[in-house]
């Protein structure tokens, strides 16, 4: 992986080394989610992502209104006006849809971490020479925080892998002048805007400064035009969608949801005593204000030395050794300035992210994270005139975290993270279940929404319903509504066992007996007894 600085770009096409790289990502990402994850979704957004790719791919837009809408309230979802639908942005659960269509959902995040390995290699090599363009391309697939968000459920690898294709599409055109490219780059900044609207804008922002000359060669007015065309015409595909959903075409469903469920305003962008959901856990004060900026980025900051590459010596080690070493290009700093864009941008949104997955609404640094990072290495081997000492600590951080971090944060966070468990699945899997109504008694986080992502897209089909029992009065409205199917019971175990227990079917008369004894303290033996 040695080169020099100042070696020229080699661009050019794949090669065996990318693909098996790329291979190598996708198997463990694959494995992960298999072993670890166990093709289950845990995060609350992952439930209702995947259930918007069902209806998706079943040629839906929205879903019936659900008999009883207190029995199957999963967090995003939205009933307005008898349309029953998730308001999240099309762009990421369209593309799960491809996955759920030919049932193997869990699959799209790490081909998708696959391919951001190719496309994060060629855009690499119009940059510099092919030894560099390697390393950028190990450094971003042995990175902790690339993998574990490939194994999951969440909108990012799909952001991440069209962000890279539109800047390598932009690379391109300028080496080449071809207006193709620009088209292919547009398309997929107008897919970023489909699926995380704000980074959508960043991207957009710098990629059109990149194109006119900043940070690079200007591109030829025609490649220009087509850059900010395809942009416009995919990104204007949520107009119809947004028309179709709440009414009007600039009313997007996300914003429309939070004024309808926690008042108007609250998710606007900006500073203001009335920003935030009132998540005391995850907000530090109520509203959101400069100083509240700059507290939630020291987390992302904390959260990114950390998970960006597993290094006991730091994650930014070598970003850090970049700025005291190394001699500064265009490259760096355009690659430098789209890294703050993504943080100064996110700074005016009263939410960071949250403890899943490291920074998350910071995703899309990490390449350029990776860029410098072999910026600094190679500034070092320079410094300490010993290539080979450096290579070693490098080789050394990466299979130590392999070898430390990975299994430790697989084993200990992401394996039944949230209280999430696919216990509730093999469980399903093993009774005889057929037409029946199943009550789910617990949380609607991690009880209900563990069961409700197995519960068919008509809620009177001839199969087992999943409902959550949430009180005594939507219980007797499920009884009554599905008096002629069998009624069992799931509950999580109690003591703090993971796991669900599943008994039935019960005798009607026995149902509201057992379904209240379930909420006291001997529930846990009821089951059994009955």
């Amino acid at each position: 992986l040695g080169a020099r600085d100042g070696e020229a770009p080699q661009p050019g096409a794949l090669d065996g080394f990318a693909w098996k790289l790329a291979a190598a990502s996708t198997l463990v990402a694959a494995l992960l989610c298999w072993f670890v994850y166990e093709r289950h979704p845990h995060v609350p957004d992952e439930v209702v992502y995947l259930l918007h790719a069902r209806y998706l791919a079943a040629g839906k837009l929205w879903l019936a209104s659900p008999p009883i809408p207190a029995a199957f309230d999963i967090d995003l979802m939205l009933l307005d006006s008898g349309k029953w639908y998730c308001p999240v942005p099309i762009g990421w659960p369209a593309v799960l849809a491809i996955g759920a269509f030919f049932g193997v959902p869990w699959l799209v995040n790490p081909l998708l971490g696959g391919a951001t390995v190719l496309v994060t290699y060629l855009f690499a090599r119009e940059l510099t020479n092919r030894r560099d363009a390697r390393l950028v391309a190990v450094l971003l697939a042995a990175s902790p925080w690339f993998v574990f968000l490939n194994m999951s459920f969440m909108t990012h690898s799909w952001t991440l892998f069209c962000a890279v294709t539109a800047a390598l599409g932009v690379a391109r055109s300028r080496r080449t002048g071809s207006i193709a490219w620009t088209l292919v780059g547009g398309a997929c900044i107008g897919m970023v805007a489909l699926i995380r609207p704000l980074e959508g804008l960043v991207v957009a922002l710098a990629l059109g400064l990149w194109s006119i000359g900043f940070g690079g060669a200007r591109l030829r007015s025609g490649a220009i035009a087509a850059l900010v065309l395809a942009t416009a015409g995919v990104a204007a595909l949520t107009l119809p969608y947004n028309a179709a959903l709440t009414g009007k075409a600039l009313d997007f469903p996300i914003q429309h949801y939070v004024d309808v469920v926690y008042g108007p305003g609250k998710n606007d962008m900006g500073f203001g005593p009335e920003k935030g959901l009132g998540w005391g856990g995850l907000d530090p004060w109520p509203g959101h204000s400069p100083l509240e900026a700059a507290v939630t980025s020291q987390f992302n900051v904390f959260a990114m030395q950390a998970e960006l590459f597993g290094w006991s010596a730091g994650s930014l080690l070598f970003v850090l050794l970049y700025f005291a070493l190394a001699k500064s290009t265009r490259t760096d700093r355009a690659l430098l300035a789209f890294a703050f864009a993504i943080p100064f941008a996110g700074a005016f949104y009263w939410f960071n992210g949250g403890p899943d997955f490291g920074a998350r609404y910071w995703y899309l640094t990490i390449v350029p994270l990776a860029w410098l990072s072999m910026r600094g290495m190679r500034a070092t081997e320079h410094v300490a005139g010993d290539a080979r000492r450096v290579r070693a600590v490098a080789c050394a951080l990466v299979a130590l975290a392999w070898c430390t971090w990975i299994p430790w944060r697989a084993d200990d966070k992401y394996a039944d993270y949230r209280g999430m468990t696919g216990a509730v699945g093999r469980l399903i899997a093993s009774k005889q279940l057929g037409r029946s109504l199943v009550l789910v008694h617990g949380a609607r986080h991690p009880d209900f929404a563990s069961a409700a992502v197995y519960n068919p897209l008509d809620l009177e089909a001839d199969a087992p319903i999943f409902a959550w029992a949430r009180d005594s009065a939507t219980r007797a409205q499920l009884l009554e509504h599905y008096a002629d199917r069998p009624v069992w019971l799931l509950r999580s175990r109690d003591w703090g066992q993971l796991g669900y227990e599943l008994e039935g079917p019960l005798p009607a008369s026995q149902v509201e007996h057992a379904a209240t004894l379930l909420a006291g303290p001997y529930g846990a033996t009821l089951l059994g007894d009955l």
